[in-house]
């Protein structure tokens, strides 16, 4: 039962949920007019002239997809290719994320000449690196495609915090290196639109600001190049929005599907015991010529569902949370930390038991109440009535004549033989027993 609100978690799941204050994280690019879409991306010189127009009151974040290899000193094999980002400085900070181990990228970092600063994620550190904390000790070569050059480890990410699209190209990125500062062609509006822009807008204000800035900038651009700007608009969204939106229609169709799994689960177990009703039904017609009420028959179909339900529910949240950590006992990195069960998961699931032990004893007693056989209870409750058909006072007899020998003092032994005595006799004389019977009883 936990799964079900999982799911309906997972509808509003965001893959930037680990970040911090993902809803302030809103997505900078150029798309062409009409149905097609740029891939998020943004030319640098337009990132540039953005962040000028803004200047610190909106923070900024501009990334480029890298394939580098990296390579330790004395290594044999092959180096490591990974799936990495040229950031801007700060680049984390505008993300919403704090190194797990080191520092994040500086402008000096970004300056000609040096070496190169690398941000690594926590498998990489974990397993190419292995886990060497010493940070310092850590100066791998680097190729971006044009020849080694030294580098260094300055920070490791953190192991439940995933950089994802959209604020980067890749589903994953391993490796940060600082984007070097733009120069030259790279300054310009028409240099290829290869980056990804990010800004932080903290307060309702940042974001007026964000959006006046972004679309007096195209103005004016249209404005002074208006054969190059025509058919181009600058967007701006939510990044969740966008990172959300390839799951949304998945994870409908999941919810959907897992919704009519334990309807059916329901259903079955509802006919089963629709079922097993039918066949105690001589243990009913004797409970009902007996004299039960509805309200003791409801207790006990009620008891008899609750039971089961009571049993299942800590089995269902034990089996949850062994699920959960199956994926990191097998070794992965990052669990899905916010669609683990919680405690509100177990209520749900208590409820759940509760509610359906409710409906199953409503079920039991309709099934039952409709089908008992009026005329089977008369002839039970009449042979009933012929076998012990006592006057109260009789049988209150044997009880008085105890009570009064021990008022008077008699011994227990003389009290309860006659108590027994008159018992014999009242079934004897008076109910028409059997002397043999009542003598065996």
């Amino acid at each position: 039962m936990t799964l079900l609100p999982n799911a309906a978690r997972a509808l509003w799941w965001n893959p930037l949920g680990a970040l911090a204050s993902p809803e302030q994280l809103v997505l900078i690019w150029e798309q062409m007019k009409g149905p097609s879409d740029s891939g998020f991306t943004v030319s640098p010189g337009l990132f540039l002239k953005l962040r000028d127009r803004l200047g610190d009151s909106v923070p900024l974040g501009l990334s480029r997809p890298t394939l580098p290899i990296l390579n330790q000193e004395g290594e044999s094999r092959k180096g490591l290719m990974v799936r990495g980002a040229r950031v801007t400085p700060g680049f984390l900070r505008v993300a919403g994320i704090e190194p797990w181990l080191g520092r994040d990228l500086t402008e000096q970092d970004a300056e000609p000449g040096q070496v190169q600063a690398l941000i690594v994620s926590h498998r990489v550190w974990r397993t190419y690196f292995g886990s060497n904390r010493d940070l310092d000790s850590l100066e791998p070569a680097i190729d971006f495609g044009g020849g080694g050059e030294p580098a260094r480890v300055v920070g490791v990410l953190p192991p439940d915090t995933l950089l994802t699209k959209p604020l980067v190209a890749w589903d994953e990125v391993e490796l940060l290196s600082p984007q070097p500062k733009l120069t030259g062609p790279e300054r310009d509006l028409l240099a290829k639109r290869s980056y990804r822009a990010v800004a932080r807008v903290s307060t309702p204000s940042a974001r007026r600001e964000l959006d006046n800035a972004s679309h007096n900038l195209f103005q004016d651009l249209r404005a002074d190049h208006p054969n190059l700007f025509r058919d181009f608009d600058l967007r701006l969204q939510d990044a969740a929005a966008v990172a959300a939106a390839p799951y949304r229609r998945p994870l409908q169709i999941l919810f959907v599907l897992m919704a009519l799994v334990v309807a059916a689960a329901g259903l079955n177990i509802a006919i089963l015991w629709s079922a097993r009703h039918q066949g105690s039904m001589p243990d009913w017609e004797q409970r009902v010529a007996l004299g039960a009420g509805f309200g003791s028959l409801l207790r006990l179909l009620l008891a008899e569902s609750l039971i089961p339900a009571l049993i299942a529910f800590p089995l269902g949240v034990v089996g949850a949370a062994l699920l959960m950590a199956l994926p990191a006992a097998l070794g992965a990195d990052r669990p899905l930390a916010e669609l683990e069960p919680t405690s509100w998961d177990a209520l749900f699931a208590l409820g759940f038991c509760l509610l359906m032990a409710v409906l199953f004893s409503l079920l039991g007693w309709q099934s039952l109440s409709g089908v008992l056989p009026t005329a089977e209870i008369e002839q039970l409750r009449a042979a009933i009535a012929g076998t012990t058909g006592l006057n109260p006072l009789a049988t209150l007899l044997p009880l008085a004549v105890m009570l009064t020998l021990i008022m008077r003092r008699a011994t227990p032994e003389v009290s309860m033989g006659a108590s027994i005595l008159c018992a014999v006799l009242v079934a004897i004389l008076y109910q028409g027993q059997a002397p043999v019977e009542v003598l065996n009883a």
